[in-house]
């Protein structure tokens, strides 16, 4: 297989950080490093398997010649013949040490002979003939020590030096051919070859290659990560099973390679404390966040800000549905001090109106009238009113379709005080209304009516029939 990719990042999640401090750390970035990471631990890992045994070993047929350094391989494979070669030349030099033993041993018996057949015929014969003597004994003892040295060099045990005196010093030829039966056998025996040998320098680091220096290298690696990894799990072996935590139990737990333990509350405390931001949720000085799940982010914030005491929030036994809340809304008081008011801002969920006099006046007496419009401008026509004024005995009624009336009593110009409620039929743009209102002299005027907006009712104009009379007072209008 190809060699494994070293894991290398490719997205900085502190300059992710800096830029967006509240926010969450990227879901896709996060899966991607760690997807990264993964890849690479799995390359790594199948990398050893290619050249480990499930029981620690090399694998079989893995170290051939070409990973093995030259001096190794000197005695392996071409190196036994080289060995073999030097074993038949010490057997040839044996062999020629004792013919020539043997012939010398011949020499001294054929001198011997003749030497006593002289003597006996001439006595000036006897000095050689001794002579003689002597030569052959000497050749005789060297005829002995050269066979002698002749057995060394042939079958001395394995690793002794045989030193004739004459032929540098050397193994026997029984040496060299056990060595190249050793190495004709096959390779290095698995397991031979241990951190023993290595450490007593029986063989050294420089003897290996450098492919094998790694392997070495890599394998120890693993033992110190299987390592880590048994202690981890024989940590968790020996706890007992617990999940019942109270707020004194400890934990243990890791920072960098640090181990270190803490009470339960302690790291609650820790967890959840001023700017911390987890996962789904972040805690500030005076508010804290929840945040939706993946995708584009969106938080629910509770700001406390404006407290200044406890508050509590008491739920009923019920469901709640919190949205009710958002449709209601409300103008707040609104100041008159013009001819015309323009109320807007009414959304088009709006489903019920209420809009109130208080202290209202006219520069001039004159007839109020309301308009409804949408987002096109104002309706002018298609209104279906009727309007009304008791005051004592006397009555007066009215009704528009241009406007929808606020009472009937064009002569007075207020105070008026009352109310006008608008109803929205169903979902359509069909609005009714009613209302009393009461005016100076204690008179009760009574409006009701209705009408079909083209559109979806989003304001509403206060002005006269006459458009001239300027108003005074204040009006607000609510709505749900």
């Amino acid at each position: 297989m190809s060699d494994p990719q070293k894991y290398e990042r490719t997205y900085s999640f502190t300059d992710f950080q800096t830029g967006n401090p509240s926010a969450p750390l990227p879901g896709i970035q996060v899966d991607n490093e760690l997807e990264n990471v993964e890849q690479s631990l799995g390359e790594a890992i199948d990398a050893i398997k290619d050249v480990r045994r499930s029981d620690g070993k090399l694998k079989n047929g893995i170290v051939t010649m070409d990973s093995l350094d030259p001096t190794v391989a000197s005695g392996i494979g071409s190196g036994a013949l080289a060995s073999a070669e030097a074993a038949a030349a010490s057997a040839d030099a044996a062999a020629v040490s004792a013919v020539a033993a043997a012939a010398s041993a011949t020499a001294a018996d054929i001198s011997a002979t003749a030497a006593s057949g002289y003597a006996s015929n001439a006595l000036t014969s006897r000095n050689e003939a001794e002579t003689q003597k002597t030569l052959a004994q000497t050749a005789r003892t060297g005829a002995q020590t050269a066979r002698d040295f002749a057995a060394l060099w042939s079958s001395a045990p394995e690793n002794t030096n045989v030193n004739d005196g004459v032929n540098p010093v050397g193994k026997s030829a029984y040496h060299w051919a056990q060595v190249a039966l050793d190495a004709a056998a096959g390779s290095i025996e698995d397991g031979s070859v241990t951190t023993a040998k290595i450490a007593d320098e029986a063989v050294t680091l420089d003897k290996l290659a450098s492919d094998v220096i790694g392997v070495v290298d890599a394998k120890a690696d693993a033992a110190a990560t299987t390592a880590a990894l048994a202690e981890k799990e024989n940590l968790l072996s020996a706890a007992t099973s617990d999940n019942t935590l109270d707020d004194t139990d400890e934990v243990v737990y890791l920072t960098g390679t640090t181990r270190k333990r803490g009470t339960l509350s302690g790291l609650i405390s820790s967890i959840f404390k001023t700017s911390r931001t987890i996962a789904n949720a972040q805690f500030a000085a005076a508010s804290f966040k929840l945040f939706n799940a993946a995708g584009t982010p969106r938080a629910l914030t509770f700001d406390t800000t404006a407290l200044t005491a406890d508050r509590k929030i008491t739920m009923p036994n019920a469901d709640i549905d919190l949205g009710v809340l958002a449709s209601f809304g409300s103008t707040g008081e609104i100041t008159l001090s013009s001819t015309a008011v323009d109320i807007t801002g009414i959304p088009a969920s709006a489903r019920n109106l209420t809009l109130g006099f208080s202290n209202v006046t006219l520069s001039a007496a004159g007839q109020p009238i309301l308009l409804l419009g949408t987002a096109g401008g104002l309706a002018t026509t298609g209104y279906l009113t009727a309007a009304g004024g008791q005051a004592g005995s006397a009555s007066k009624a009215t009704g528009l379709s241009t406007a929808i009336p606020v009472g009937y009593n064009a002569a007075s110009p207020g105070p008026f005080y009352g109310v006008i409620e608008f109803q929205r039929i169903g979902l359509s743009n069909a609005w009714s209304y009613f209302g009393k209102v009461t005016t100076s002299g204690g008179g009760l005027l009574n409006d009701v009516g209705g009408i079909v907006l083209g559109g979806a009712l989003s304001q509403i104009r206060l002005t006269t029939v006459a458009g001239t009379p300027t108003f005074a007072g204040k009006v607000s209008l609510d709505w749900r």
